[in-house]
């Protein structure tokens, strides 16, 4: 188009020139104008190559021309450096305007990744770009998504997929699966008659039920009858038995009667006479401890001949044991033998005011750590012409390591004194129960089995029957005893008590000598004087008590002032143990319950003692 436009101007020349023009004025057109048939006309690019664009042929611009013979550069082809580029593709926007884009593998099926038929196929991103993805997987597989672009083939399974799953039993098995998803059958029900025992985790199987295990098909027993299992588990019925049923057994009431047997029927037998053992806990209040049954008569601990406390512990102690008048004579029956009973110091821990536990049985030994003996010591025959006899009405022979205690005090050292009412006799005993050395009165020395010192006034040896030593107490400091008989001596006021201070070495194991400065005044002749406290540095108390009532007064050893009744308590009757309360203000008062003759308890009750001014 170019050329045909030149050589048409070419040709108007050289006519002008032959043929000559008269007109001026084509000659006068001006700039941007040309004389066509003696006219000015506008000059084109397309005619004249006047005012063309310049187009970039180097990426692929091509000059083009208007209907009014302007030109316009236009992309034609898709050039980079003057060379065609693939990547590229020309796409008119109008008549004028065109434009390079990337070629895309949605729109072009350029640069497409080749899929893996017949699992993969052909999918786009949003950018046109294209992407391979799993639609289809080989037999026993399926197809997973992993995300929106990506899926893979994975295995089918049972569980998923109800793939190569087996066969089960209905209605006895029922399918189940492993960890990997695959299935396996498993019994989960059985016929009439048979129930499902597991193997293990995947396996059960179905086995007869029977009347042992399953209480199936068995027989109806009557009242007397038991159920028993032949070697196959089938049930019959025999008759039930004492032993194996307690079935026809008699009645053996506890604490004193147990069931015994022999063979298969049952019989009762009395309760073997013993301690109880450490650790039990008793409630304080009508305390009772089963001690054995003797025939008719029910045996219980006497515990409340003395009492004593140091270190948060309380100290009981029993005297001589379950004893009855025999004849006119002031004899007495001991239904407890020596190898049924000891005499002993019985260690508590209180809980309260409501109940104790027993924490120790510290029972009375000699030197070769044998027993001592409850029954009289020779002392009683020789000097009072009393007997003892055992529960057949035969003689007991006396025994020189006998005592019967009626008083305690615990040192802080560990060890006891205790007060012996047949001899009216002291003992010093080790905290294991082995007695150190006794103290008995002048001239009442009898060779035993354990030391024996006669340095007590010989006064002593006038002392009531049955109405020795029942009343000691040692001093805050450790330093001295004070002791008294429970009735006056023989040859005394029948209302006048001795009072005795023994002073004791720096060991606290030997008296070193005793003093009589003052007595004690009992309210009447009947009355007895059953124990006494320290309190404060020069005071006692001291119980005194008749058949029915008992009361507390408060004595000065140095004066021998007997003050007013400080307490008086109906209940328990007859206190013969009297103890502080650590850690209080309080104290305790204990009964003795004579071993349960006659129905008594042991009762410790608790009490306020006034000691103002002490």
């Amino acid at each position: 188009m170019r050329v045909k436009f030149l050589l048409h101007g070419l040709l108007v020349v050289t006519s002008l020139m032959f043929i000559g023009c008269d007109d001026a004025s084509v000659w006068e057109c001006g700039e941007g104008e040309k004389a066509t048939d003696g006219v000015c006309v506008q000059k084109t690019c397309e005619a004249d190559g006047y005012q063309c664009p310049t187009c970039d042929t180097d990426i692929g611009e091509e000059l083009l021309y208007s209907d009014d013979g302007s030109g316009f550069c236009k992309l034609t082809s898709c050039k980079k450096d003057g060379v065609i580029d693939e990547d590229f593709k020309l796409v008119d926007i109008n008549e004028t305007t065109a434009e390079c884009v990337a070629k895309t593998c949605e729109a072009d099926a350029y640069q497409c990744p080749v899929c893996s038929k017949p699992w993969e196929e052909l999918f786009y991103h949003k950018d046109e770009s294209g992407y391979c993805k799993i639609t289809s997987c080989p037999i026993g597989e399926k197809v997973v998504d992993i995300n929106e672009t990506t899926a893979e083939c994975v295995a089918k399974t049972c569980e998923a997929d109800a793939y190569q799953c087996p066969t089960c039993n209905v209605p006895w098995e029922e399918i189940f699966y492993h960890e990997d998803e695959s299935g396996y059958c498993k019994i989960t029900s059985c016929p009439t008659g048979e129930k499902v025992i597991e193997i293990n985790a995947t396996t059960a199987e179905c086995v007869v039920m029977t009347c042992r295990d399953d209480n199936y098909n068995c027989p109806a027993c009557q009242s007397y009858e038991k159920m028993a299992y032949d070697v196959n588990g089938n049930g019959v019925c025999i008759a039930k038995t004492c032993r194996e049923d307690g079935y026809g057994c008699p009645s053996c009431p506890p604490p004193f009667l147990s069931l015994e047997y022999n063979g298969n029927d049952g019989y009762c037998i009395a309760k073997s006479c013993s301690y109880p053992p450490v650790y039990s806990q008793y409630s304080l209040a009508n305390m009772q401890i089963p001690y054995c049954k003797i025939g008719a008569d029910e045996v219980y601990l006497g515990i409340g001949s003395g009492a004593s406390s140091k270190n948060s512990l309380s100290y009981f102690v029993t005297d001589n044991g379950y004893t009855k008048p025999y004849g006119t004579n002031d004899d007495r029956t001991f239904l407890l033998s020596k190898s049924e009973f000891t005499p002993a110091i019985l260690e508590f821990s209180l809980n309260g005011e409501s109940s104790a536990r027993l924490m120790k049985i510290i029972r009375l030994k000699d030197d070769n750590n044998q027993y001592i003996s409850p029954f009289f010591h020779p002392i009683m025959e020789t000097n009072s012409s009393k007997y003892a006899y055992d529960r057949y009405n035969q003689v007991i022979p006396a025994d020189a390591t006998a005592m019967n205690v009626k008083a305690v005090a615990k040192l802080s050292d560990g060890t006891f004194w205790i007060g012996d009412s047949y001899l009216a006799s002291l003992a010093h005993v080790s905290e294991n129960g082995n007695i150190l050395k006794r103290f008995v009165p002048k001239d009442w020395n009898v060779s035993t089995s354990y030391d024996v010192n006669d340095s007590l006034p010989a006064d002593l040896t006038k002392r009531h029957v049955y109405a020795g030593i029942e009343a000691l107490a040692v001093d805050e400091a450790g330093k001295k005893l004070y002791f008294m008989t429970a009735k006056p001596l023989d040859g005394d006021a029948s209302t006048n008590i001795r009072v005795y201070t023994a002073t004791l070495n720096n060991a606290l194991d030997s008296i070193v000598s005793v003093s009589n400065d003052h007595n004690y005044t009992l309210d009447n002749a009947n009355n007895r004087a059953s124990e006494m406290e320290f309190i404060g540095t020069n005071n006692l108390f001291v119980v005194e008590h008749d058949a029915t009532t008992s009361k507390i007064y408060k004595y000065n050893p140095s004066t021998g002032v007997k003050s007013a009744v400080v307490k008086s308590v109906t209940a328990p009757k007859t206190v013969e143990g009297l103890a502080p309360v650590s850690g209080t203000d309080r104290y305790l008062l204990i009964n003795d319950n004579d071993f349960g003759q006659n129905g008594q308890k042991n009762d410790i009750v608790f009490v306020d003692l006034n000691t103002t001014g002490v």
